[in-house]
């Protein structure tokens, strides 16, 4: 626009020098007048008409091209206008994708938080899961150790059922000569599950002795005492002896007393679980379990064992 204006500022001096020129020769030729040249055309006029009309199409033409020109520049800024409103349209949707793009590289982060919160975690678990399996392992391993030192106990089991169905077959009776009276006594008083009946002539305790045998089935029947057998011990009231066997007992709990003294307790019994019997010569001193020359039996018989019973009250309560 500026140079459309500068175009037209030059025109309009030029056109203003035109006309000046003429009037300069019609002031020039007035001072030259003469009659006879009057009836001629003047020159200054014809020059003057005919730069005006130079001037005049000159203009027309320069304000035709300039229209032209305005009318052109008019059209590319309405088309400018154009694409600007589609530039800014184009641009408002541009933003609000770029916001929406934003918001959507926001919630990946907080996703991507979430995830690498998670992936510890599962990393924590799979730790976890394979301490888990090692011990789990290690278990299987222990497991089939015990598996197997069960299955030997249940073989040792079996044996022993069958040695005692050998050797508990009611009925059976068994000799037991001078030490194998101790053996089989102190093995049946351990294995006690129920009750346990004792009459002893001579029952010695010495506390001193740690290889007395005579101890050892003593200290036997605490043992069962604390399982939860019921013992029950009867004694000759006529020996000092037997004192230091009563008093013994007696704190331990035992249910332990004397015979008569009207009568000598001359018995040497063993009662077990109202199965087993031991009846023989063999008191509970180290003496008899020792030294001496002694003989007893074990009978296996819940008939027999049920009468030393009924004979053990029946001296106990008279």
């Amino acid at each position: 626009m500026r140079r459309v204006i500068s175009v037209l500022m030059v025109l309009i001096l030029v056109a203003a020098g035109c006309l000046g020129s003429p009037s300069h020769e019609t002031h020039s030729n007035s001072f030259n007048y003469s009659p006879a040249s009057a009836s001629k055309t003047p020159v200054a006029t014809v020059s003057e008409e005919k730069c005006v009309c130079n001037v005049s199409s000159d203009l027309s033409k320069e304000l035709s091209d300039l229209k032209t020109k305005v009318e052109l520049l008019n059209a590319s800024l309405e088309e400018c206008r154009s694409s600007a409103t589609l530039l800014e349209y184009s641009l408002n949707v541009t933003q609000s994708r770029l916001a929406a793009l934003t918001s959507d590289y926001n919630e990946c982060l907080v996703n991507l938080s979430a995830c690498n919160a998670t992936s510890l975690k599962l990393e924590e678990c799979q730790k976890g899961l394979e301490s888990a399996q090692a011990e789990l392992g290690e278990c299987r391993a222990t497991s089939d150790q015990l598996s197997s030192e069960l299955e030997k106990c249940r073989l040792k089991l079996n044996e022993a059922y069958d040695v005692l169905n050998r050797t508990y077959t009611d009925g059976s009776v068994e000799l037991l000569i001078e030490r194998d009276y101790y053996e089989e006594a102190i093995e049946a008083i351990d294995g006690a599950t129920q009750e346990i009946y004792v009459m002893m002539f001579s029952m010695l305790y010495d506390p001193d002795d740690w290889s007395d045998e005579a101890n050892d089935l003593i200290n036997a029947l605490i043992r069962a005492r604390r399982r939860g057998v019921e013992v029950h011990v009867l004694l000759e009231n006529s020996l000092d002896t037997n004192r230091e066997a009563y008093d013994y007992l007696k704190s331990n709990g035992i249910d332990v007393s004397y015979d008569s003294p009207s009568k000598t307790l001359h018995a040497k019994i063993v009662v077990i679980d109202g199965r087993i019997v031991f009846l023989g010569s063999h008191n509970w001193s180290e003496s008899a379990l020792h030294w001496n020359h002694e003989v007893s039996v074990k009978i296996i018989s819940k008939q027999l064992a049920g009468e030393v019973i009924n004979y053990f009250w029946s001296v106990r309560g008279s």
